[in-house]
């Protein structure tokens, strides 16, 4: 830093002085060339924008003023002799030059670095605000997808409800077709063993001859596999979904397995699937124990084998 020394006379400056901003000392020399007593002189000054009161007179003609801060000033000035003599107050103006950073230029340049940063501070703001908006509006979107799926799963669900209750309440109906079929099975076979006790122990020829076309006719309707067809059609119908996941699993399963599979799922009873079949409860127990042998992880679809 410099130090600066003013030496014209106060009542010289008329413009201001510039002064750089470096000068860390500040010093101005006084001189009242109109007061005729030189050797009494004394002197009072004022820095407007630094102090508030006139200084103490003061036989110095000078004064200094360190680190001054970039501005505008003005310094007054007056002097008095102690034989009562005054000269007129004069003043100088002085500039202390900013720094280099704060300069005209410079302030330009801060200022549009200040706006370029702000413009693009809020650009980036503009683009998050944006993109947030986006993802809202996306996150929207999918909420409202994720609640159509719900709700047509909701649907797909209830139709599941109702066909499985369809299919209950066809599967009771079924079974009790089954257990009609077996009864009457039953009752045949029983009426076909009852007369043929009575043809055995008849005496006429044309009676036993009669008795044993009943007894045909009964064994004729016992073969009869019509009704089984019709049976296993609407066994199916029910138990489409068990059947096709049977076949899938596994492709060499049988029609009288895949019935047979039916009927466990149905929960009839060994008795009353051995009337259906027309084999005895033994062959039902023998039937069931090969299927879960074939098939050992039947049990996950049908139940226990």
């Amino acid at each position: 830093m410099k130090d600066s020394t003013a030496t014209r006379r106060p009542d010289a400056f008329e413009s201001p002085i510039v002064i750089p901003n470096d000068a860390y000392n500040i010093s101005f020399r006084f001189s009242a060339p109109f007061i005729r007593d030189k050797a009494n002189i004394r002197y009072a000054y004022l820095l407007e924008e630094r102090m508030d009161n006139w200084s103490q007179w003061q036989v110095k003609p000078e004064v200094s003023f360190s680190f001054l801060k970039s501005g505008d000033y003005t310094l007054k000035v007056k002097a008095k002799s102690l034989s009562g003599e005054y000269a007129l107050p004069a003043q100088i103006s002085f500039t202390v030059e900013p720094v280099w950073y704060a300069t005209m230029p410079w302030v330009i340049f801060w200022s549009a670095l200040a706006f370029a940063l702000a413009f693009s501070i809020f650009k980036r703001i503009q683009k998050i605000i944006l993109k947030e908006k986006e993802k809202t509006r996306q996150e929207e979107k999918e909420l409202q997808k994720a609640r159509e799926i719900e709700r047509e799963n909701q649907i797909i669900m209830h139709e599941k409800e109702r066909i499985e209750a369809e299919n209950i309440e066809k599967s009771k109906d079924l079974a009790n077709n089954a257990m009609l079929i077996a009864k009457k099975r039953e009752l045949l076979i029983d009426i076909q063993s009852k007369l043929n006790n009575i043809r055995k122990n008849a005496k006429n020829d044309i009676v036993r001859k009669n008795i044993l076309d009943i007894v045909r006719n009964i064994q004729i309707s016992l073969n009869d596999e019509k009704q089984y067809q019709l049976f296993d059609i609407n066994l199916e119908r029910v138990h489409q979904e068990l059947f096709d996941e049977l076949k899938k699993r596994y492709p060499s399963i049988t029609i009288k397995e895949l019935r047979m599979c039916a009927f466990i799922k149905m929960e009839l009873t060994n008795k009353e699937m051995a009337s259906i079949f027309n084999i005895s409860v033994r062959g039902v127990e023998t039937a069931r124990y090969r299927l879960k042998k074939k098939y050992p992880n039947i049990h996950e679809l049908i139940g226990q084998p």
